[in-house]
């Protein structure tokens, strides 16, 4: 994902590390038809800004939502490659 206006920055997120996923519309959103995904990560670091995506139409925003969390639930986690 690509942030910023002046100060351009990119960020990558492995979906192997994904812990949690929401999405959240805010009234600006609502009133426009669009949605955010906010991605936590497993090493992400506090001190940066949560990794979000913004400005996506719904049903993008949806349907990236269910492909995300579907490669969230086939991941493997420690627990289970331990047992």
């Amino acid at each position: 994902m690509r942030e910023g206006w002046l100060d351009k920055s990119w960020r990558f997120a492995e979906t192997g590390k994904l812990q949690a996923l929401r999405l959240t519309r805010s009234p600006f959103d609502r009133r426009h038809g669009m949605a955010s995904l906010l991605l936590d990560t497993a090493g992400a670091s506090p001190f940066e800004p949560p990794l979000r995506i913004r400005y996506l139409a719904e049903a993008e925003a949806r349907a990236l939502h269910d492909r995300l969390a579907a490669a969230m639930d086939a991941a493997p986690t420690r627990a289970r490659t331990a047992a």
